[in-house]
């Protein structure tokens, strides 16, 4: 009953911070997750959100490519700074929960059952600390939560940093509590060199920046207006990340997909075989319907597996201005509304 207990808790957290995003303008959500809809039958709920085809973690194998790394993470760091402005703090930022649109080269942060949601949807302050709650995945935890201190909104940031080290050297930073440790102790002076460069071999802007994320004092980390002015995030061809990602954001949906194109390639090299969209209309439509259908009555999930399984069907659309739709699904509470 206590796993159902944390499972049930989980899914309204979800539903929550979906209902929050919602709320927000456009380019609020532009890196972040959005349901679409909601579906159910007797034993599962069902969540309707834009087809992602990958995660980050299904791309690291070995260091990522230095100019996608950059463009991801600026992204993931935008989307962090605006769940924090809804008084969100996620708490499990990871490369499994970023998904990685391979036709537009846009990623998205997803899975908010760990989310902490501040009464009144207030942003949250520099500083302040709201709970206590051990939550979120051993390796990404930042110190303040292993030590079960009251935290903040710091804990995303310290987690970025650890994805970000995922990234740029294909390796876990805290596979264990024994490096977590060997971190806390680090004496640079003494040996000469950081600990992350000990660790990997890192550019010193790379290490510049995870230096700012990992910093063992929460108030003293990175937030984005430092990472906005690191070198680090300056491209080959002398443009600052942030600032091209600002302009698709405030940009038409006509001029937006050409400020994306001058970096789609990163990512379509890789994804080349991915299947592209249905075209849509009634065909798609039906479909859709039949898919469905067929997806409810095949596929149910344990209330023991905790971790939602996402399900592609490619080619679905649901009318002529829609992308294709993932159906991500888990088991349906006893007290979900009928």
């Amino acid at each position: 009953m206590r796993a159902d207990g944390h499972l049930h808790t989980g899914l309204l957290t979800e539903l929550l911070t979906y209902k929050h995003i919602s709320k927000q303008p456009a380019n609020r959500r532009a890196f972040l997750m959005e349901l679409q809809a909601v579906l159910q039958n007797e034993d599962s709920v069902l969540f309707v959100m834009p087809l992602m085809q990958n995660d980050l973690l299904s791309v690291i194998q070995g260091p990522v490519d230095s100019s996608r790394a950059r463009w991801w993470i600026a992204q993931v760091a935008l989307g962090i700074d605006a769940l924090h402005a809804m008084g969100i703090i996620h708490r499990d930022i990871k490369p499994e929960n970023v998904l990685l649109d391979a036709h537009t080269n846009i990623v998205r942060i997803t899975d908010f059952n760990a989310a902490f949601l501040h009464p009144g949807d207030a942003p949250l302050e520099t500083g302040a600390v709201y709970t206590r709650e051990y939550a979120g995945s051993k390796p990404y935890l930042a110190p303040e939560i292993v030590r079960r201190q009251w935290y903040g909104k710091m804990v995303d940031w310290w987690s970025l940093g650890c994805m970000m080290f995922d990234l740029v050297s294909g390796e876990l930073l805290f596979g264990d509590e024994a490096q977590r440790a060997k971190y806390a102790k680090w004496d640079a002076k003494k040996e000469g060199t950081s600990y992350l460069r000990w660790a990997a071999d890192l550019t010193r802007d790379e290490e510049g920046v995870l230096l700012g994320l990992l910093h063992l004092a929460p108030n003293s980390r990175f937030q984005l207006a430092q990472l906005q002015r690191h070198r680090y995030f300056v491209d080959e061809r002398g443009s600052n990340v942030f600032h091209v990602l600002g302009e698709q954001m405030h940009a038409s949906p006509g001029s937006r997909s050409l400020l994306i194109d001058g970096h789609r390639s990163f990512a379509q090299r890789r994804f080349l075989n991915y299947s592209s969209r249905a075209k849509s209309g009634e065909g798609a439509r039906d479909r859709y319907r039949v898919e469905r259908a067929r997806f409810l009555r095949s596929i149910a999930v344990s209330l023991s597996d905790r971790r939602r399984r996402t399900v592609r069907i490619p080619g679905l659309c649901l009318g002529p201005s829609s992308g294709a739709l993932g159906l991500f699904m888990t088991r349906r509470p006893a007290w979900f509304a009928r």
